[in-house]
């Protein structure tokens, strides 16, 4: 039976392999059953099951399996370069809420009236000091046009 690994480079840093096999170069011949009818025996496996696995492993030439082997190296490179890029978006995904989560500390804990309004004048965001101030709730004022306090009298 013939395996073949490769490694998994990521950035030059080998963090795994891929494994292919267990396979037969060759069509097993009765000698190679009786070694596995054998095995069974001596390690007490059930010699039915053990030798039914034994018949479904494939056989391949030894070409056909070498020119497997660079795809798989391949696929291999390809999962861990999606999986790098996937911790990557997950990274800045958690610097992202951080800064978000800073940037909200410092809005809602200051003085100052900010606003964020659309290009139609409609209120996006609203500091909790404004809502203060015109004694308005966000509700209230999100969706709203900046200008309508103003007509409120």
């Amino acid at each position: 039976m013939v395996d073949a690994s490769s490694p998994v480079i990521i950035e030059g840093e080998h963090v795994a392999n891929v494994f292919a096999g267990q396979i037969f170069l060759e069509a097993p011949d009765e000698t190679k059953a009786q070694f596995f009818r054998e095995q069974a025996r001596e390690y007490g496996f059930y010699e039915t099951e053990h030798i039914n696995a034994f018949k479904e492993i494939p056989t391949f030439t030894e070409k056909r399996f070498r020119s497997a082997l660079p795809f798989l190296a391949k696929l291999a490179g390809l999962i861990a370069d999606m999986g790098l890029t996937r911790l990557r978006e997950l990274e800045a995904m958690k610097a992202l809420r951080e800064s978000e989560e800073n940037y909200r500390l410092l809005i809602n804990n200051q003085t100052d009236l900010v606003v964020k309004v659309d290009f139609e004048g409609r209120f996006q965001f609203i500091s909790p000091s404004y809502c203060e101030l015109f004694g308005k709730t966000e509700k209230e004022l999100l969706g709203k046009k900046f200008m309508f306090l103003a007509h409120e009298g």
